[in-house]
């Protein structure tokens, strides 16, 4: 039997500020070890924008950026974080529209609170 995979995507949003909820949030495994990978829903639309990062505790990461954006707070050092709580959060997500072989697909360039 060969492997066989489905192709996704979704349309593009234009280069621009969205408000955005987080939809899920899945470890993913990859061929350089497991990522989260972010689905994230543009409000006044419904497209959808996914995103892959590291999964990492460092303040400087996205990981943790996302994370405070999201819960719209500032973590302590050691402090632990579910990040399962995360999902239905919204944010103002700062997205760039990019391309690669032909393909048109978005960034989230920042994440920030939704005051």
């Amino acid at each position: 039997m060969g492997i066989v995979i489905r192709t996704h995507g979704n349309e593009a949003v234009p280069t621009g500020e969205y408000q955005v909820v987080l939809l899920s949030l899945e470890v993913v495994e990859t061929p350089d070890g497991d990522e989260l990978e972010w689905t994230f829903m543009v409000l006044h639309d419904g497209r959808k924008i996914v995103q892959r990062t590291t999964i990492s505790g460092e303040f400087t990461s996205k990981c943790m950026e996302w994370s405070m954006s999201l819960m719209q707070t500032v973590f302590a050092p050691n402090e632990e974080v579910n990040l399962t709580e995360l999902v239905g959060k919204t944010a103002i997500a700062h997205v760039k529209l990019c391309k690669r072989n032909g393909r048109e697909y978005n960034r989230i360039e920042k994440l920030l609170p939704d005051w």
